[in-house]
């Protein structure tokens, strides 16, 4: 038995959240339990996608190639466009 259906089994007993997420093609074997619940997040829109990318980068205005290069690689996915804007702000590349 794999660790986190381990866990899950635990939690039954316990009071407390435990939140995991994971891609839409993973099948776990927990998804039957009767303490789990599922819930599908969709991608975020264009707009809120860009509004995100703004608060991370502190007011500085990104070169609109570099915005569209982001927002069309991260694809709607929040972690993603954190990610690479994390890493073009770590690399200095954003001014």
């Amino acid at each position: 038995m794999d660790l986190l259906t381990r866990v899950i089994d635990r939690v039954q007993r316990m009071r407390v959240l435990l939140l995991i997420t994971f891609r839409p093609d993973f099948k776990p074997v927990w998804g039957e339990y009767g303490h789990v619940t599922f819930l599908t997040l969709n991608r975020l829109p264009r707009r809120q996608s860009a509004e995100l990318l703004a608060s991370m980068t502190g007011g500085r205005a990104l070169p609109p190639e570099v915005q569209q290069a982001i927002l069309a690689k991260a694809d709607g996915v929040p972690l993603y466009i954190e990610a690479l804007t994390e890493n073009l702000l770590e690399r200095g590349s954003l001014g």
